[in-house]
């Protein structure tokens, strides 16, 4: 990928690895919880694999027993006085006989354990459906949770590396950080009919609404106004408000009167200065989510329109 700078190369990168952050925190617990449930779902099924296999077995011995009837009853007969269980094998299987009891009888024994473990195993697929069905739902609340704390990436947009703003009309508001970014707004990014504006006080953002030729209001005026105030010197000097003066693109300009000398971010204002008094410094600030989500500042009225406040 390339990028235009290494600092939004480096943006990109933490960008993404903070979001990985929050995505492995926020979901590490449902995941040790679905380990431990698939564990016991794996247990669970291996007890009814081994409980199967055992009924299997015995009813099988019982069947030999019963098919082998008059086998048994002669073994037995000839050991009708032993206390001692006895031990045949018959088709491999090695089967223990009690000679006090009847054929019927020893294979009776058989078929009851078989039964009962047919009833273990049918116990224990019950409990498997339940477990099984935790585990969807955890897997459900896992991905829904993965989707919510899920921070799109997404490019930056180009203003996005100034100081900016939407106003309540949806116009592009965008201050330079600093002396080299407002040489660079106005001389690259005013036009005409634009409007700039600049706290009324030394050390404050070249701050211009790029109006595309249409009319603004006064709340878009406001909107703006608030960047410029907020970012300027006011806010460390922590003075309460502060006036603002706002004139068209074509008032502005980096040439000075001959024989004089602008130095770097200054510029020649000609005409008359429109006023915003008594600007209260407010800084607001949301989180938009728009095609991802990112930090969303200005005036009040801005926020609560395009963002979640904070």
């Amino acid at each position: 990928m390339e990028f235009r700078s290494f600092n939004d190369a480096l943006d990109r990168y933490f960008t993404e690895l903070e979001k990985e952050q929050i995505v492995n925190e926020s979901s590490k617990k449902l995941n040790d919880e679905k380990g431990r449930l698939i564990s016991t779902i794996n247990e669970v099924n291996q007890k009814i694999s081994v409980y199967k296999e055992n009924a299997e077995r015995l009813r099988k011995i019982g069947k030999l027993i019963m098919g082998n009837y008059p086998l048994i009853e002669e073994i037995r007969n000839t050991n009708i006085n032993s206390k001692n269980t006895i031990i045949i094998k018959l088709d491999g299987e090695e089967i223990e006989l009690d000679p006090r009891l009847s054929p019927t009888k020893n294979a009776s024994i058989y078929f009851d354990r078989a039964k009962e473990l047919e009833a273990k195993a049918k116990k224990a697929e019950e409990i498997l459906i339940n477990l099984q069905n935790k585990l969807n739902t955890l897997e459900a609340s896992i991905k829904q949770k993965e989707e919510s704390s899920k921070i799109k990436i997404r490019e930056k947009e180009w203003y996005e590396k100034y100081r900016w703003t939407i106003t309540r009309n949806e116009f592009l508001v965008i201050a330079g950080r600093d002396v080299d970014q407002n040489e660079s707004l106005v001389k690259k990014m005013l036009d005409d009919k634009d409007i700039f504006l600049h706290a009324d006080i030394h050390g404050a953002p070249a701050t211009i609404i790029k109006t595309m030729g249409k009319e603004i209001g006064e709340c878009d005026l406001k909107d703006a106004a608030v960047i410029s105030a907020t970012y300027s010197k006011a806010w460390k000097e922590g003075l309460a408000s502060i006036d603002v003066f706002w004139v068209t693109g074509d008032q502005v300009s980096k040439s000075p009167p001959t024989g004089e000398y602008l130095p770097k971010g200054s510029f020649m204002i000609y005409g008359k200065k429109n006023f915003i008094k008594n600007l209260k410094l407010e800084l607001w600030i949301g989180l938009e989510d728009n095609n991802g989500v990112r930090l969303f500042v200005g005036s009040e009225e801005a926020v609560k329109r395009d963002a979640c406040f904070m």
